[in-house]
């Protein structure tokens, strides 16, 4: 019986039955193959395991915000809506779990932006509108209609009687444009953000530039809506509530 050898520069040659039998068992596949092919495979694999990872942590962290948000709108009815009496136990334990659970939208927001600020990742100006800010306003545009025809005029929770002239047309678009349902401005908070996207994909790309925007954006909202809170509670009439600032 024959076997296979290969020398150092990689030629096949026939051994005789009397040479070492084990021989072709320490012959690779990759040496019957040719090297460019070999190097696409192994390239090939890493790409496919590269793009494949699915970070899970951001899955659970996902799940975490949810149980946030449910918490956050908990709490919300005692501190905000007067469902209990200020700066009584109560009250004071409400906003205690309200300011822990406020962190869930901004989860949300820095998972959205890890994956859509991410240097590595090519995402064009073309796909963000198109793709994202497409979809995005194409649910808000249908639940804007559902709200304002079908829970407006025919669930109707209040039976209120309509009356088809020129002020309930004017209504209408004025909800349908202006006001929407209060629970949708996360819709328009996400469409808001994909559009200043391109703005702040070359930031990021600058570790520098990185640090004086983080700074500014937080130095200055954080301390805006942290003082407009702080108003809103304890001096309700030295001025006028700022709605922004519960989000």
């Amino acid at each position: 019986m024959s076997q296979i050898q290969i020398d150092n520069d990689n030629n096949l040659s026939i051994l005789d039955e009397k040479e070492d039998t084990e021989l072709f068992e320490d012959v690779e596949i990759k040496y019957l193959i040719p090297r460019s092919s070999t190097n696409y495979i192994e390239k090939q694999d890493k790409n496919y395991f590269k793009n494949t990872k699915h970070k899970y942590w951001t899955d659970a962290l996902r799940v975490f915000s949810n149980f946030l948000i449910i918490l956050l709108h908990s709490s919300y009815q005692c501190r905000v809506l007067s469902f209990c009496e200020k700066f009584t136990p109560k009250w004071n334990g409400a906003v205690f779990w309200d300011s822990i659970s406020r962190s869930s939208i901004p989860l949300f927001i820095t998972i959205s932006g890890m994956f859509l600020l991410d240097p590595e990742k090519e995402i064009s100006i073309s796909m963000i509108y198109k793709k994202y800010v497409y979809r995005i306003t194409r649910c808000l545009l249908f639940w804007n209609i559902f709200y304002i025809t079908i829970v407006k005029f025919f669930v109707n929770v209040e039976n209120k009687q309509f009356i088809w002239n020129y002020n309930l047309y004017k209504e209408t678009l004025e909800e349908f444009f202006l006001e929407s349902k209060y629970h949708l401005w996360y819709l328009y908070l996400s469409i808001g953000l994909h559009i200043i996207t391109p703005i702040i994909r070359p930031i990021v790309v600058n570790k520098s530039l990185t640090k004086y925007y983080i700074i500014l954006i937080f130095g200055v909202y954080s301390s805006v809506s942290f003082i407009a809170t702080i108003i809103n509670d304890y001096f309700p009439h030295f001025f006028m509530r700022i709605s922004f600032c519960n989000y």
